[in-house]
């Protein structure tokens, strides 16, 4: 169980404003009056204390190492001007609370073009411009974040998506120009330990989603002849899926629990739907919404944004319904995540076992140790050397026991 303290409270972080125990001193239970009434006095005085604590602290909806079971929410990123935009709990229908926040960013220009989150530890990855950064102690009900690192920058001028292994904590992402995809440690702020993973026959790879559990990265390459592949979070045990009527898939969402990929074609106009193996197959629903820059998969429903009708809407994902749609004027959307630290909090990091230098992937076989570009693995399957051309001589990255 964790906890967090503040001001001498304790508070159960899996359960919203539970205190369990408050430090109190032997000389508040020598009071003149009655049993009952010292009760009464000590209680009111706690509660008054808890109170206090909760409004100074700023414990209500903020926290410092890591997400809250209850803080669960969507976060879009809007352009013109640039901002994270969360609403304060995760849509249902049209008759759901659309309370929300907004959170500015310090450049308007600033072009919000994917997110991921990572509330286990109260964290958005956004990819900006042509870098993806880390916001951490992010909170959904104030929509702000301490600081901001600077995790990768080099990304091509284009719309890759950017995808969270939340189980290995690894970051992945597109490179449409580039023609590749590549990971990196999302916590490592090195921002040369990264590793191509994917590049061979690659055109213009631009949606992406992550089965974290079951070890599949899926892609969409909108090349000549576009497709979507499968393959292992290493990028072995390639496989193609769906290669027939696709003009243009940006966005990718997965359903974990059912082994479901659902994608948004923008050149079709379509929503579709199909099993891990690409079975299946079916349209979910014709949609006329112009740009469909993102969409997520979150408990039966499909969340989507579309940057010209400045929306953000909600399908049932068997029959196609709208359940919801909402305008928003703060700006364009053009990614969208959903933050619930309960769906990643039970999940154990085979990677925790191995000891890598530089780099571990939960892959198909099970996690592996790789090394970033310009390095090589090490004989002893762990640790990386490389050349360094500069100076002559080889270099090795060895793990800290």
């Amino acid at each position: 169980m964790e906890v967090m303290t503040c001001g001498g409270l304790i508070f159960n972080k899996c359960s919203k404003y539970k205190v369990f125990v408050k430090n109190t001193s032997s000389s508040s239970l020598s009071h003149p009056y009655s049993m009952e009434s010292r009760l009464a006095a000590e209680l009111v005085h706690f509660l008054v204390t808890v109170i206090e604590e909760l409004i100074t602290c700023g414990l209500s909806h903020s926290y410092t190492n890591g997400g809250s079971q209850n803080d669960k929410g969507l976060v879009i990123g809007l352009w013109n001007p640039a901002k994270f935009f969360t609403y304060t709990h995760v849509p249902e229908d049209s008759t759901s609370s659309f309370q929300y926040r907004t959170h500015l960013f310090q450049s308007s220009s600033a072009e919000i073009k994917s997110l991921a989150s990572d509330p286990k530890n109260a964290v958005i990855f956004a990819y900006i411009g042509d870098s993806i950064y880390m916001y951490k102690n992010f909170s959904i009900w104030q929509n702000k974040s301490s600081s901001i690192s600077l995790l990768y920058k080099g990304i091509s001028s284009s719309f890759g998506k950017i995808a969270f292994d939340y189980v290995s904590n690894n970051i992945y992402w597109c490179d449409p120009l580039l023609q590749w995809i590549a990971m990196k440690p999302a916590y490592n702020l090195n921002h040369t330990i990264y590793k191509v993973i994917l590049q061979k026959d690659l055109n213009y790879p631009e949606g992406l989603a992550l089965d974290p559990v079951n070890r599949f990265m899926f892609f969409s390459d909108n090349g000549p002849n576009p497709r979507i592949e499968r393959v292992s979070l290493d990028g072995q045990d390639r496989e193609t899926i769906v290669f027939v009527g696709l003009i243009k898939v940006i966005a990718l969402s997965v359903d974990i629990s059912n082994k479901k990929l659902y994608w948004t074609d923008y050149g079709k106009h379509t929503m579709e739907v199909s099993n891990y193996d690409g079975s299946s197959r079916r349209v979910i629903k014709l949609i006329n919404f112009g740009f469909m820059a993102d969409l997520v998969y979150y408990q039966g429903i499909l969340h989507l944004v579309s940057s010209r009708q400045k929306g953000v809407y909600g399908f049932n994902v068997i029959s196609g319904l709208q359940l919801y749609g909402r305008t928003l004027n703060f700006g364009q959307p053009y990614a969208i995540a959903v933050y619930d630290a309960e769906t990643v909090r039970t999940y154990k990091d085979p990677c925790n076992t191995m000891a890598c230098g530089q780099l571990c992937i939960n892959a198909k076989s099970g996690p592996r140790c790789l090394c970033a570009e310009g390095f090589k693995l090490a004989s002893d399957g762990r640790n990386c050397a490389g050349y360094n051309d500069c100076q002559n001589v080889y270099l090795s990255t060895i793990h800290d026991k």
